[in-house]
């Protein structure tokens, strides 16, 4: 289950880091030559699980925030921003996030519910 929920997290990290992109499209819309960025989910969870791999092999403490830098997996398309676009990858990114969230709160609930009632 470990490696569920790191990928989760993974995927948490990402969804954060998109949110931010987008939002940076839409507030740089009006902004002459301004090109739209993005990030590419492949590169950035495969950064991100090899990070969390790295940590784990050489016996260190693997830490919450293994994620890698937004802006090693920014790319810049050659057009501007549409917003309606935006909107919507706003709107499916906020889906994407509560979804994963939720599936960390559940893992943890189930954790706790398990401590609480003393293993049985």
């Amino acid at each position: 289950m470990s490696n569920n929920i790191n990928l989760i997290k993974s995927f948490l990290n990402y969804s954060a880091d998109k949110s931010k992109v987008i939002n940076q499209n839409i507030a740089n819309i009006n902004s002459p030559d301004y090109k739209r960025r993005d990030i590419d989910f492949g590169s950035y969870l495969q950064k991100s699980l090899n990070s969390t791999s790295e940590l784990k092999n050489s016996n260190q403490i693997v830490q919450s925030t293994n994620k890698p830098s937004v802006d090693e997996n920014i790319f810049i398309e050659d057009r501007g921003v549409n917003i309606e676009e935006e909107m919507a990858e706003l709107a499916k990114n906020t889906i994407n996030f509560k979804f994963a969230a939720k599936r960390i709160s559940g893992y943890y609930k189930n954790i706790q519910s398990v401590i609480r009632s003393g293993g049985r």
